[in-house]
C-alpha cells in the first residue's frame, strides 16, 4: 500500500483506538479534544487477531471490512444496505419529450413486496437520440418531481409537503400550481444540450420533513420487533436521505442508457450535506458539488442554524444522539470523490466559513477537495441562474463531469 495511503489509513482511525478493542462506546459521548487520553495509533495493515496484512486480498477481504465496521459501529452510525425485495418498475416513459429533445422516464423504487409499502419515485431526464450511455447529475429535490419542470406529464408527488403561500402546496398535497416552481434551479435544457442527464427524487418519498417519532417514511421498514424508532446508533433522517440516494444508484447501475461509472452528485444547503454523504459511502460516486452547504453539523448546532434545524433532523442534540450526528457530518466522513465546495462569500444563512474550515480540514487529510467561494454572492445566488455567481456555478458543474 502506498505511503499516502498509510498516512490517510492512520488519520481516519485515530479516533477508533479505544473502540477497536475494549467494546462499547460509553453513554455520554465526549466532544473536547483536550479529554481524549493518551493512545497509540493501531496498525491499519495488522488485523485485529495480530496477523499481518501482507496481500490484496487479505486487505479486501478481511482487514478493510475490519475497519469499515469500526466506522459504522462507533462513528457513522448504521445505516441499513440494499433491501432483500427492492424492485424496480418502470412507471412511464416518453421517447419525445421536451419537444423531441428528451427521453423522460419515471421509476418507482419499491423497497418491499408490497406496492403499498415505502417507495420513492425518480424523475429521469436524458438527451435524446443519444448514441452512447450518458453520464447523469443525480440530486434531492425539495418540492415534488413536478417542480423541477413545468413538463405537464410529470406525475405530481402525493407525499406530505410543507404548506406554501403561493398555493402550490395546499394542505399538505402538492396542487399543479407548483408544476416547474424549482425549475430555474435546475435547468433541465442546459443539463440535456450539453449531453448530460438528471435523475431527481423528492425527499419526502424517502422520511417526510416533519417529526413523528420516525413512523412514516422509509424507518418502519427495518423496525425490528417492538421496536417504534431508530436505535441511538442507527440512522436519522439524513441518514435515510442519503440511503435514498444510494438506492437510486442502484437503478442507475441497471439503465443501459446510463454510465453510471460517471456520476456528479449535487445540493444546496442542507442537499449539499447529502451529497458529501451520499459520495462517503457510495464509491461509484466520482465527482460531488455542495453549494453553500451545511457541512459541518457540529458547528452547526453550535451556530443554532435555520433554528437549530439540524437538532430536528437528526433527532436531538450531539449529546443526545451523537452516532447520528457521525453517521451524517461530512466532516467525519472519508470521502474519495473529487469534492467542489462553493460558496458565497457573503452568505449569511450558512457562513461561507463551514466551507473553507472544511476544504482546509480535507485537504490535510489528502482528500481531493477545493473551494470556489464567489465575491458578492449569498445564500440563494449560488443556485439562480439569473445571477452574476452562476456563470461559476456552471463552470464548476462541466468541471465536474470531465
Amino acid at each position: 500500500m502506498a505511503a499516502q495511503a498509510r498516512i490517510l489509513l492512520y488519520a481516519t482511525i485515530a479516533s477508533l483506538v479505544f473502540c477497536s478493542d475494549v467494546g462499547a462506546q460509553p453513554a455520554d459521548a465526549n466532544y473536547d479534544e483536550a479529554k481524549v487520553p493518551k493512545y497509540t495509533l493501531p496498525d491499519p495493515l495488522t488485523l485485529r487477531n495480530g496477523e499481518k496484512v501482507v496481500n490484496a486480498e487479505t486487505w479486501y477481504k478481511r482487514r478493510r471490512p475490519e475497519i469499515l465496521q469500526l466506522f459504522q459501529n462507533h462513528m457513522y452510525g448504521r445505516s441499513p444496505g440494499r433491501p432483500e425485495n427492492m424492485s424496480f418498475e418502470l412507471t412511464s416513459i416518453d421517447a419525445h419529450a421536451l419537444g423531441d429533445t428528451a427521453v423522460r422516464k419515471e421509476v418507482t423504487v419499491l423497497f418491499s413486496k408490497r406496492k403499498e409499502g415505502p417507495k420513492m419515485d425518480m424523475l429521469i431526464y436524458l438527451p435524446a437520440r443519444a448514441k452512447k450511455p450518458v453520464p447523469i447529475f443525480l440530486g434531492l429535490n425539495f418540492s415534488g418531481n413536478q417542480a423541477v419542470h413545468a413538463d405537464p406529464d410529470i406525475r405530481i408527488s402525493k407525499e406530505w409537503m410543507r404548506n406554501t403561500r403561493d398555493g402550490s402546496v395546499v394542505d399538505h398535497c402538492a396542487t399543479e400550481k407548483s408544476r416547474g416552481a424549482e425549475s430555474s434551479q435546475w435547468q433541465v435544457e442546459k443539463i440535456l444540450a450539453r449531453g448530460y442527464g438528471l435523475a431527481t427524487i423528492y425527499y419526502g418519498d424517502l422520511d417526510p420533513d416533519y417529526d413523528d417519532g420516525f413512523q412514516n417514511g422509509v424507518h418502519p421498514l427495518f423496525y425490528q420487533p417492538g421496536q417504534t424508532r431508530p436505535a441511538v446508533d442507527e440512522w436519522g433522517s439524513i441518514g435515510a436521505w442519503a440511503w435514498g440516494l444510494s438506492r437510486a444508484m442502484d437503478y442507475l447501475e441497471t439503465d443501459h442508457d446510463i454510465d453510471a461509472h460517471r456520476v456528479a452528485v449535487m445540493g444546496h444547503s442542507a442537499g449539499g450535506q447529502l451529497a458529501l454523504c451520499l459520495a462517503a459511502h457510495e464509491a461509484s460516486v466520482k465527482a460531488v458539488i455542495s453549494l453553500a452547504g451545511v457541512v459541518d453539523l457540529q458547528r452547526a448546532y453550535a451556530l443554532h442554524l435555520s433554528n437549530d434545524a439540524v437538532v430536528e433532523f437528526l433527532g436531538g442534540t450531539p449529546a443526545e444522539v451523537g452516532d447520528h450526528y457521525k453517521e451524517a457530518d461530512p466532516m467525519k466522513l472519508t470521502i474519495a470523490a473529487r469534492q467542489w465546495l462553493v460558496h458565497g462569500a457573503v452568505d449569511d444563512v450558512v457562513p461561507p466559513a463551514l466551507s473553507r474550515d472544511y476544504v482546509g480540514a480535507k485537504q490535510k487529510m489528502k482528500e481531493n477537495a477545493r473551494l470556489v467561494e464567489i465575491a458578492g454572492a449569498g445564500h440563494f445566488e449560488v443556485v439562480d441562474p439569473r445571477s452574476a455567481a452562476w456563470k461559476e456555478v456552471e463552470r464548476v458543474v462541466l468541471e465536474a463531469m470531465r
